[in-house]
């Protein structure tokens, strides 16, 4: 098992905890870890995504800016992930960029914009379409017309998402999505109608 925290790198082999610090780009201050399909596993920390390499434990940094907060692979083997400049995607076979989401501070609701740059968490309907987890509210990616749907908080709105920042979202037995904030608690989200329950 690993662990990704602010200490470094964790590895728990059933016995003892074995921690990486000391590696040619230092795992410190980890946000995200993910295991992709091939069994490759993928760190985000304040310097950046980086590919660890199992058998020898040392890493291949890929220069990204900054901090990566979140790391998803899509059904396709797509790898998402998040810094504060943007969601990228890339192809796991290649190692490139194939696209990017960007936060457009001029448009801020706009279909083509996330809400926020930085993105926390991501979950993936049947369909292929997203759900983003930002600083800023939840979006919505329709993967077909490439477009956003947006749902912030409105201190007006009583029905609208919760305030603070999405960290967790998960749809339930019941087909019910349901997303955790920090500082606006668990919300219910109706998709038929839009709604939040609180």
């Amino acid at each position: 098992m690993w662990f990704a925290t602010l200490n470094g790198l964790n590895k728990y082999d059933g016995y003892k905890f074995t921690v990486f610090r000391r590696t040619p780009y230092a795992f410190m201050a980890l946000m995200a870890i993910h295991e992709d399909r091939n069994g490759n596993l993928w760190v985000g920390s304040g310097s950046g995504l980086q590919l660890v390499h199992r058998g020898t434990e040392t890493s291949t940094r890929y220069s990204f800016r900054g901090d990566v907060y979140c790391i998803f692979e899509d059904r396709e083997g797509a790898l998402w992930f998040s810094d504060s400049t943007g969601l990228y995607v890339m192809d796991l076979t290649t190692k490139t960029i194939e696209y990017s989401y960007h936060h457009d501070t001029d448009e801020t609701m706009s279909t083509r914009s996330l809400s926020s740059n930085i993105v926390n968490t991501m979950y993936e309907e049947p369909n292929g379409d997203l759900w983003i987890g930002t600083q800023n509210g939840l979006d919505y990616l329709d993967r077909k017309s490439d477009t956003f749907s947006h749902y912030v908080h409105d201190p007006q709105d009583p029905h609208s998402i919760g305030e603070g920042r999405v960290s967790v979202i998960h749809k339930d037995r019941n087909g019910n999505l349901r997303v955790g904030t920090e500082g606006g608690g668990l919300n219910l989200l109706d998709r038929s109608t839009g709604v939040f329950t609180h």
